[in-house]
């Protein structure tokens, strides 16, 4: 019977050991002489795919020691403009005139597909951090990563990038193992047809991002997340770093099979609580919505889930006179083909519209429109080809209501 105990509680003890893997360098701890404030430089991957999330206990430490997360440009005002969905689709009607998708195939974005995590990992970081209250800097202006992007070389398009650097299964394979170094060289070798472009793309920003990161250490201590082929390297950001006196040392990549304390806090931040004082709207989004200025709306806010290519919009116009919730419905939702828009009660006792839509900018959408004495709040939800055939849209719409 002794023998069984002890077996038993050796095996519980393995069994709560964890994971070491002494290769991984996809974390990184920068410290100096005259500071000895730990702040943390990570390499990210410009994906959404599920298994570059599946992070080391020490980046939620780094991420709940934090107090600013630091990305390499302002991702975050991207939400205004960019729809990142590569696939569109055609929708379906059946006999009730309810819309239904012809196919259920994940939607491809510039940053993975429907399949993969909501957000990509660099704008997962962004949006934790709003959420957990963190102050946000970034390394390099949002109009150079736009220029990059409209660059005339052939491997310009977000598209190849995003193909390059993002879903190529080689390239993954050497990030969840932590090897930056073959990242890099594979980067290199990669362009060394285009040495100009390797220079623009890699070279030269890594010398800005080194000189924002040295700027930035006094706002410590920081989680700068930058991508993993920018690290590596004699002019990759860790030896710019080291130049400028700076320790730099990997931190080791250990998974416990129960978690930490640092990452039940990093997960527990799962919603972003949006609510203007003016007009009384309140929304409950999964990050921190873009404010965005618009002709003839009292208020217009914007949330995108970049990696799946889904975005969720809410605009406030003023009740004048004449106008009914009837009236603002027929103005919004544009019904195609043989949908019709449906007036429901929510909350038991609040009358709604709600529809399918087809106009201009967003293309197909799912609407609602609700009201008060003084504000109607039209609300838009669209997405690939799985969210649109899904509830995502009614839960969205459930989680915006009016004080």
């Amino acid at each position: 019977m002794v023998v069984v105990v002890f077996l038993l509680f050796a095996i519980n003890a393995f069994a709560q050991t964890p994971s070491v893997d002494f290769g991984n360098k996809l974390l990184w701890e920068i410290t100096s002489k005259n500071n000895k404030q730990k702040n943390y430089l990570y390499s990210s991957y410009h994906s959404n795919d599920k298994r570059v999330f599946d992070f080391c206990d020490s980046v939620y430490y780094a991420l709940d020691n934090s107090k600013s997360i630091v990305l390499e440009t302002d991702i975050y005002a991207m939400f205004k403009d960019w729809d990142t969905r590569q696939d569109f689709f055609n929708l379906n009607y059946d006999n009730q005139g309810d819309p239904y998708t012809n196919h259920s195939e994940a939607t491809r974005t510039t940053y993975g597909s429907e399949d993969g995590m909501p957000q990509f990992l660099d704008l997962y970081f962004l949006q934790y951090g709003f959420n957990a209250g963190k102050d946000f800097y970034v390394l390099e202006p949002i109009e150079d990563q736009i220029n990059l992007i409209d660059n005339k070389f052939d491997m310009s398009s977000p598209y190849y990038l995003s193909n390059y650097l993002g879903v190529a299964e080689k390239t993954i394979q050497l990030y969840l193992d932590g090897n930056i170094d073959a990242i890099a060289k594979m980067m290199q070798l990669g362009l060394k047809w285009n040495p100009e472009f390797y220079d623009k793309l890699i070279i030269n920003r890594n010398v800005v991002m080194a000189n924002g990161i040295d700027s930035l250490i006094k706002s410590g201590p920081l989680f700068i997340s930058i991508g993993a082929a920018h690290l590596s390297g004699d002019k990759g950001v860790i030896n710019l770093l080291r130049e400028k006196g700076y320790q730099l040392r990997p931190v080791i990549c250990s998974k416990s099979p129960v978690r930490t304390k640092e990452k039940e806090q990093v997960l527990s931040y799962k919603n972003y609580h949006y609510m203007d004082s003016i007009t009384g709207l309140n929304v409950e989004l999964p990050g921190k919505p873009f404010e965005i200025d618009k002709e003839g709306v009292v208020l217009d806010v914007i949330y995108r889930e970049m990696g799946q290519g889904n975005t969720y919009l809410v605009e406030v116009i003023e009740r004048l006179e004449g106008m009914t919730l009837e009236s603002v419905a027929d103005d919004y939702i544009q019904s195609p083909g043989d949908s019709k828009k449906k007036r429901i009660i929510i909350d038991n006792e609040t009358s709604c519209f709600e529809g399918i839509s087809d106009s201009y900018p967003e293309g197909v959408a799912w609407v609602r429109v609700i009201e008060t004495d003084r504000y109607f709040a039209i609300m838009k939800a669209y997405g690939g080809n799985k969210f649109m055939n899904s509830n995502r849209s009614q839960k969205f719409f459930e989680n915006v209501w009016f004080d």
